[in-house]
């Protein structure tokens, strides 16, 4: 049989749940850490996950914040809203006047656009 284990999300923890259980080897438990109360928590992280991560390391700090306010959002944690640059928000406004115009992308340019970018 399966050892016993329980883990928690961080943003649960903070919302001042208890941990649940976890039985089987599916999430191998990879830290621990002390909760303001006391409790010792055990956090679970999957193969995978851990995988993305570690490659996420060598990647530059503005990629890495973005993925993570990425992870974090599907996880259920509400990100704040990001504020565009004055260059960005004039490029969005452009973005959307041409697609209210029908100005949209060939197949043949988008498809120039992705061979470019090795896609």
């Amino acid at each position: 049989m399966a050892e016993a284990s329980y883990r928690t999300s961080p943003a649960a923890i903070r919302q001042g749940a208890l941990p649940v259980q976890n039985i089987g080897a599916q999430m191998p438990l990879r830290k621990s850490f002390r909760a303001a109360g006391g409790g010792v928590y055990l956090l679970s992280m999957t193969k995978l996950l851990g995988k993305a991560v570690e490659t996420m390391r060598g990647l530059p700090a503005e990629m890495q914040d973005n993925l993570a306010r990425m992870l974090l959002q599907l996880a259920g944690e509400d990100q704040p809203v990001l504020q565009l640059s004055a260059e960005e928000e004039a490029s969005f406004d452009e973005s959307l006047s041409q697609a209210e115009r029908g100005e949209f992308a060939t197949d043949e340019q988008v498809r120039a656009i992705w061979a470019k970018h090795g896609l």
